[in-house]
């Protein structure tokens, strides 16, 4: 054993003789200091849209992360969120795709961890694919990486059924695949919702075509998307944002 941990395991000794005559209200105190210290520092960059605040209400329950956040005009001011992003330990990305990469860009720390919920880093050089099932190695990748896409609704349900097919040999690699996904208008975003929300839409409709942010996602992994959607929102939380 080393002098270092020999030294440490007398040390720890002591303390803990000297803590067994002391009452139990006397040790908490400075174990709640330590937990507080602890506590890693999380930025939301959108967080006044419906996806940041449907994260912020995930985070909220959690005592081991201390959410930072920029009030009123401040959210919009790039010094003031370049700050921030550099000061968090983990940034979450709430964003449409432009203001997404001109905010990987504050962030100079490389210690911080971004999560991009916009389709811009989805298939990026040096950003993990945030689809842990996706294989046996994908969960390791996107822990230990720094930064991280968040999958959109349509590849991960059309990832997650093809991908092990193709893992396995029953589905050759670069085969052609044509998904007709159905969702809820809001995954068009605001503008489609609108049209859906005003009773100018049709029941049923396709939007986006060759065009839909999902295609280079999708196709990466051999699918190509045929985007629908319906007129009943049974989904209320439902968002175009991270989809």
């Amino acid at each position: 054993m080393s002098a270092f941990a020999l030294g440490a395991s007398s040390v720890l000794g002591a303390s803990r003789a000297r803590l067994q005559h002391r009452r139990p209200q006397a040790v908490a105190k400075p174990r709640a200091s330590i937990i507080a210290a602890s506590k890693k520092k999380v930025f939301i960059d959108g967080e006044a849209g419906t996806t940041g605040l449907q994260v912020r209400d995930r985070l909220a329950g959690r005592d081991d992360i201390e959410i930072i956040s920029l009030i009123g005009d401040d959210r919009k001011d790039p010094v003031k969120r370049a700050e921030f992003l550099n000061a968090a330990d983990a940034a979450i990305l709430c964003l449409p795709d432009d203001a997404a990469i001109e905010a990987v860009a504050m962030c100079t720390d490389p210690d911080t961890v971004i999560i991009d919920a916009s389709t811009a880093h989805r298939v990026a050089d040096g950003w993990a694919y945030g689809f842990p099932e996706l294989n046996a190695e994908q969960k390791a990748k996107v822990a230990s990486s720094k930064r991280i896409a968040n999958p959109g609704c349509y590849p991960t349900g059309m990832i997650a059924l093809t991908r092990p097919l193709v893992d396995a040999g029953f589905l050759p690699s670069g085969t052609g695949l044509v998904v007709h996904a159905v969702s809820g208008y809001s995954g068009g975003g605001k503008q489609l919702m609108a049209i859906h929300q005003a009773g100018e839409a049709e029941p049923w409709g396709a939007y986006g075509e060759s065009r839909h942010r999902r295609v280079k996602s999708s196709s990466s992994q051999i699918i190509v998307p045929i985007p629908t959607v319906k007129k009943r929102e049974s989904i209320k939380t439902r968002t175009g944002a991270g989809d």
